[in-house]
């Protein structure tokens, strides 16, 4: 089991909390943190960063209470289940991209929590290391453009080929301690100026 210390939990209503349910969580091995309402004030009802999962158990998944996961999450990501009555498509839609690892509909079994949690958090772990994985591809691509831009200013105005403006870029990086990307883009700013 992976271990988690702290489940923030979302609700309705605070007064109708559905006991049954959150004796489950318990039994399961788990610790509810906080216990929040599900309405506009969410965020300022909770303790954020203190909780490793959030689980809603919500009638309706509003966009409103998705639109506040997913501000909360946006600094310190971590799983989220949601267990709802509610199919509705949009709901749907607006839950995953909202960040949810599961949407449990009408699937509350005391039995069922300690899977569907192991594995919303199995899924959270692999997309958020394929996020990670694709920010950094992305930035490699990034620099690369900006490495290639460089060299085709050098290329141009000494009149040299590519591997010779390679070189001169990874010269002036070591030279210097710093990236080639950052002294591409160094070299395309100052060639901006000049124009």
């Amino acid at each position: 089991m992976t271990p988690i210390t702290s489940i923030l939990l979302i609700v309705d209503s605070i007064q109708d909390r559905d006991i049954e349910f959150e004796q489950a969580i318990l039994d399961a091995g788990y610790l509810i943190n906080e216990v929040v309402q599900a309405d506009k004030n969410f965020l300022a009802q909770t303790n954020q960063g203190r909780s490793d999962l959030i689980i809603a158990s919500v009638d309706k998944v509003r966009i409103e209470l998705m639109e506040q996961i997913a501000l909360l999450i946006e600094t310190n990501p971590l799983p989220i289940i949601v267990f709802t009555p509610d199919e509705n498509q949009q709901a749907i839609n607006n839950a995953i991209k909202s960040g949810v690892s599961a949407y449990i509909v009408d699937g509350f079994k005391a039995n069922r929590i300690r899977p569907i949690i192991e594995i919303a958090i199995s899924r959270f772990t692999v997309i958020n290391q394929l996020q990670s994985e694709l920010k950094q591809t992305k930035q490699r691509l990034d620099e690369r453009k900006i490495i290639d831009k460089a060299k085709g200013i050098i290329m141009k105005e000494k009149a040299i080929h590519e591997d010779e403006a390679y070189q001169l870029i990874r010269k002036m990086a070591m030279n210097k301690n710093s990236s080639m990307a950052k002294v591409s883009l160094n070299i395309i700013e100052i060639y901006e100026l000049m124009a």
